[in-house]
């Protein structure tokens, strides 16, 4: 059994340090592709999912991450994110 995530544990506070945190893993995707989303809630949570398509590096990657985020007025408090790694994948026609 392998962890969640590829790498290590990252927490971040504050928006601008999530921000920063997103462009570390899509700032050098172009494009960057939305495939699918869903948002839903859980149990005074919401979940969040995304499947994005990435080019980098002369290559194409398919990515999907799931976050469970506790909300208040001021936005995103909390965000525990899964993701499933960049995986190579051959081009869409």
């Amino acid at each position: 059994m392998q962890p969640g995530a590829p790498n290590p544990l990252r927490e971040r506070t504050g928006a601008r340090d999530a921000a920063s945190q997103l462009a570390a893993w899509f700032g050098d995707a172009d494009p960057l592709e939305l495939v699918e989303s869903q948002v839903e809630p859980v149990a005074g949570k919401v979940r969040l999912s995304y499947r994005l398509r990435s080019f980098e590096e002369g290559a194409w990657y398919l990515v999907e991450q799931y976050a469970f985020c506790e909300i208040s007025g001021r936005g995103i408090e909390r965000m525990h994110l899964a993701c499933s790694a960049f995986e190579p994948v051959e081009p869409s026609a």
